[in-house]
């Protein structure tokens, strides 16, 4: 199974300037209390100046419908500025809505273009769906090497269903020769700081 979204809110941000603080706080009550639009009202304004805590959050509230109207094609409008401002959980829900067809067609050459950029900051989740895409070929050959990779990266970082996974494979008949290769490659990507998997 998937890791589908990562649905949580930022409350805290440090890149806010002093005089912006009084909106994001604002919002933060708002959203606590239950205020949804005012929480928009509010973090619209800081979002559309870059802040990534401010997108995701509006993200969120559409993607969820909370004090609106469900609204996936908003909610990924918000996440892409998050993911293309660098943010690796963005980065991993656009990944995710691209893998399920959440606000736009499926495809997974962009999940995998977005899973790829959040794994290489090292998002468990993002590595996690990656080993899963390589083991059913979406929007990549198949590759139970590549899986093994992915997945022991993820059970390092602590996601027990990577290890389960990894266990999996090697029960399914993964050769040594193959799981040799894989642990190699999973040794020089965290070497390389996950960059060029």
């Amino acid at each position: 199974m998937k890791i589908l979204l990562f649905l949580f809110v930022y409350f805290v941000t440090f890149s806010l300037p002093f005089s912006t603080w009084a909106d994001w706080q604002s919002g933060v009550t708002a959203y606590e209390s239950g205020n949804y639009q005012k929480a928009l009202r509010e973090w619209r304004p800081i979002a559309n100046q870059g802040n990534t805590g401010a997108q995701m959050n509006i993200a969120h509230i559409y993607l969820n419908g909370l004090g609106t109207p469900r609204n996936p094609r908003k909610a990924l409008h918000y996440y892409l500025k998050a993911a293309k401002n660098g943010d690796p959980e963005a980065q991993f829900n656009v990944g995710a809505m691209y893998d399920v067809g959440e606000g736009m067609t499926r495809d997974f050459k962009k999940a995998m273009s977005w899973y790829r950029k959040s794994a290489e900051q090292g998002n468990t989740s993002a590595q996690y769906n990656l080993g899963l895409m390589y083991v059913e070929g979406e929007g990549v050959l198949k590759s139970k090497i590549f899986a093994y990779m992915y997945w022991e990266m993820a059970a390092t970082s602590g996601l027990k269903q990577a290890k389960i996974n990894l266990d999996k494979l090697v029960d399914d008949g993964m050769s040594l020769s193959e799981i040799k290769e894989a642990q190699k490659l999973s040794v020089n990507c965290v070497k390389n700081n996950y960059k060029g998997c």
